[in-house]
């Protein structure tokens, strides 16, 4: 690879100096990268509270719960794809300074996002036991999974707007946001919620089900309000979804 890469154009004039740290660059790639490091930290420990919470009710809703989260996730690789592709589209313009296309950018992706999260949202409400029996033959295991489905179904278009705003945090250079957010979501708010709905209301394990619903949810707001905000302060504003519309007449007078 490294003589591939010398032999292209791209390093055609390229000297010995240029391969010497810029201190200047490694620390803004420091700063841009540890944030999203942390964030990914704050995922792994979010399971990890979940877990604990669903220890008292045994193996079954454990199992039940790794399962479920396994056939979410797949729903979810299409758009989080996507919100991968929005960040370098998001970062190139806004190192040109051309806002109005992040903001074209950002609400394309949230709404083609959600339409396709809508699509998983039916698959898992009427495929959720049909996939879960693929993996696991216990039908206690799957009438939890099922449960935890029922409520991961609704989930998924906050998912993706979620992950497009923590996109658009990144790609504007504002990455540490991301991080505050996922420790109130993956740590403060789902535990808070767990002994909210477990052990003052005892709902069992519906309760932690409840509980990710309510933090999901929750950290939407919390930055949606945050994106905004930050919007606000540093490329004007985040827009609305009626910008697509005003792109569609501009291209189709």
């Amino acid at each position: 690879m490294l003589r591939q890469a010398i032999g292209s154009r791209a390093m055609e004039h390229s000297q010995l100096q240029c391969f010497i740290l810029r201190w200047n660059v490694v620390k803004d790639i420091i700063a841009q990268g540890a944030p999203a490091s942390l964030n990914f930290l704050t995922i792994t420990i979010g399971v990890f509270v979940i877990q604990y919470f669903l220890q008292p009710f045994g193996a079954t809703a454990v199992a039940a719960y790794g399962i479920a989260l396994r056939i979410e996730q797949l729903i979810l690789l299409p758009g989080l794809g996507l919100t991968i592709v929005l960040l370098p589209i998001i970062a190139q313009n806004y190192g040109a300074q051309d806002f109005e296309r992040i903001r074209y950018a950002f609400w394309w992706c949230v709404s083609v996002g959600i339409a396709m999260m809508l699509t998983g949202a039916v698959i898992l409400f009427f495929g959720g036991r049909f996939l879960l029996s693929l993996f696991s033959p216990d039908p206690a295991v799957n009438d939890v999974g099922y449960d935890y489905l029922l409520f991961a179904a609704p989930m998924l278009p906050a998912y993706l707007t979620l992950f497009a705003i923590m996109s658009f945090l990144q790609g504007i250079k504002r990455p540490i946001w991301t991080v505050w957010i996922g420790v109130y979501r993956q740590i403060f708010a789902s535990a808070g919620f767990a002994v909210l709905f477990v052990y003052l209301l005892g709902w069992g394990p519906l309760g932690v089900w409840a509980a990710v619903f309510a933090a999901v949810w929750s950290g939407l707001i919390l930055s949606s309000l945050v994106a905004y905000a930050v919007a606000h302060k540093h490329i004007g504003s985040l827009g609305s979804p009626t910008i697509l519309i005003t792109h569609i007449k501009r291209k189709f007078p």
